[in-house]
């Protein structure tokens, strides 16, 4: 128990399924007491007590959560900018979302170079955020960049790096649910891809820039 403790508070995201490292230890520690018989009352009512805290609990975390997602549904904002670029893209397209957002990579459709979709790995791997400065500054970059995150997020850029890269590569083409969309400058299309607004929902919120699409309210 006291180290399935040490892996909750240690965790660091403190995700709800987090707390399925207590289930174990208390399972067989309360089988354990129920099994001498003359604190099998006291145990099943140990039980009993276990369980409810733990319904309750995460009952109330749940229910917080979906408050959360009803009031701003992040996996529909993920839909639309995924679609909207996947839509605009061209074969042999690629993408990468700052500093990461994979349901964003999966509904574009498109490939990333960047090999890492989870901010985490980025802050944990060694040598992560220098990878990516290399590829952004390289002819492998990606096609497109979302804006997911601020440059510095988590600490990542305190140097400016990471913005540089992209003011030295990057067009900015449209806003989508609010979130900058940039395009590789050296492979920026001139022709008119001016979208339907019929193909999107959710937040329905997008701006496109003069640059690639013409001006769209």
């Amino acid at each position: 128990m006291a180290v399935a403790t040490v892996g909750v508070v240690l965790g660091g995201s403190y995700w709800v399924h987090y707390l399925l490292q207590l289930a174990f230890p208390a399972a067989i520690a309360a089988g354990f007491i129920a099994h001498r018989a003359r604190l099998k009352l006291v145990a099943m009512q140990g039980i009993v007590l276990l369980v409810l805290t733990l319904v309750v609990s995460l009952v109330a975390i749940n229910a917080g959560a979906a408050a959360v997602l009803l009031a701003k549904p992040y996996h529909v904002n993920d839909a639309e900018i995924g679609d909207w670029i996947g839509d605009h893209s061209r074969p042999g397209d690629t993408i990468w979302v700052e500093y990461a957002r994979a349901n964003i990579v999966h509904a574009s459709r498109l490939e990333t170079p960047y090999p890492y979709m989870w901010s985490l790995m980025v802050r944990a791997r060694p040598g992560a955020i220098d990878q990516l400065h290399t590829l952004l500054d390289s002819n492998q970059r990606p096609t497109w960049v979302v804006r997911w995150n601020i440059d510095n997020g988590w600490q990542l850029d305190p140097y400016g790096s990471t913005g540089a890269a992209l003011a030295r590569n990057y067009t900015k083409v449209g806003t989508v649910c609010g979130v900058e969309i940039m395009h590789d400058t050296a492979t920026l299309p001139t022709s008119d891809m001016n979208p339907s607004k019929s193909m999107y929902h959710g937040c329905a919120h997008h701006e496109w820039s003069d640059v690639l699409f013409g001006v769209v309210d």
